[in-house]
């Protein structure tokens, strides 16, 4: 992506300006592109797939309310319990197989976009590089590494079957809490690449509008999950909670991406 030197006009270290001006129109072209392709890799779960969750616990309740009938005693409840959490969790693995595709789509994308990011700002800076857009760069390289050791796709298939009757209960709540967790990081790292993004164009000149910090919230596992224990029900907000955060991430991502494109204009 880097521009080589004509070695009969420059020195060898000076690249000539069309050469890097070339570069740059080829970083932001990959760009584009990848912004543009988000409409046909990246999808969030809409209509009747938002109530699987609802009807999961829904079913679930049912099945109980008949166990407990049908055994009304300590035996009876303990079974009607574990049946609660069998039938809810087995349909649950269908949102965690789309969950888990939707998220893999968007980190790839993601992973692509971040680089050719940075190395557009370089091309841009160069002729103001000054020390606090190195540092602004820098900061940018740490967060794309850092993302991309923590962001590695997950297994689709496996993630569906983290939601088995009975055995896959822990692994259930095991896949809730690494999603939840997995969100909020990869939001906060997004909000700090656009952070120092700006900040480096802000040295060199330029003010890129880019609105502010996408909304992060930190849901607490542990009160989720007491809660999710003594009211299954709660189940249902938790996932909704966790597509909500899935949707609006990707509607405020879009709109920042929509502006990084004008202001790279």
């Amino acid at each position: 992506m880097r521009p080589s030197p004509n070695a009969n006009e420059l020195p060898a270290a000076v690249p000539r300006a069309d050469a890097k001006a070339s570069s740059s129109e080829a970083a932001r072209a990959q760009i584009m592109k990848i912004m543009w392709d988000r409409k046909s890799s990246e999808t969030t779960i809409t209509g009747y797939w938002r109530y699987v969750a609802l009807v999961a616990v829904s079913l679930a309740a049912v099945t109980g309310f008949t166990f407990f009938l049908l055994v009304p005693n300590v035996v009876g409840f303990v079974f009607g319990y574990l049946a609660i959490y069998s039938v809810c969790f087995a349909i649950l693995a269908i949102i965690n197989y789309k969950l888990v595709r939707s998220m893999n789509a968007h980190f790839r994308r993601e992973a692509a976009l971040r680089p050719l990011l940075i190395d557009l700002v370089r091309q841009r800076s160069k002729q103001t590089s000054t020390l606090e857009i190195k540092e602004a760069i820098s900061r940018m390289e740490r967060i794309d590494i850092e993302a991309s050791k923590r962001e590695r796709p997950k297994n689709e298939l496996m993630s569906a079957m983290s939601a088995l009757p009975i055995a896959g209960i822990g692994f259930g709540y095991a896949f809730l809490r690494s999603t939840t967790k997995a969100q909020s990081e990869h939001i906060g790292n997004w909000n700090d690449l656009l952070s120092q993004l700006k900040a480096a164009e802000a040295a060199s000149g330029r003010d890129l509008q880019i609105g502010g910090a996408h909304e992060n919230r930190k849901p607490n596992f542990a009160i989720f999950f007491v809660i999710s224990l003594l009211f299954f029900p709660f189940l249902a907000y938790w996932y909704y909670d966790i597509e909500r955060t899935a949707e609006r991430h990707l509607q405020e991502q879009w709109k920042s991406e929509d502006e990084l494109a004008k202001g790279f204009q």
